[in-house]
């Protein structure tokens, strides 16, 4: 499992529908830097990791989904953590 932190400044410089640079997007990039690709969807979450030609694909929890829903729908949202099911250190 992995603690995932969004901060004020992920919200920032993210941007609304862009599965690459939303928020969320942006906080799994710091926390998995040896990632070389990170989209995050409506339901569900990928993350290729270095090492793989295919991605990880990771459900999002209800309130991650929440947040990007109200993120990409111009809602004011708040910085958030949540955990993840993928590894926090990886081969």
């Amino acid at each position: 499992m992995s603690a995932i932190t969004v901060t004020m400044q992920h919200i920032e410089d993210g941007m609304a529908r862009c599965a690459s640079h939303c928020p969320v997007a942006l906080a799994l990039i710091d926390a998995f830097p040896e990632a070389v690709g990170i989209f995050v969807n409506a339901d569900h979450l990928k993350i290729w990791p270095r090492w793989s030609v295919e991605p990880a694909y990771l459900e999002m929890s209800p309130e991650v989904q929440n947040f990007v829903f109200a993120f990409d729908n111009g809602e004011p949202v708040e910085p958030f953590a949540f955990t993840l099911d993928y590894p926090a250190v990886t081969p």
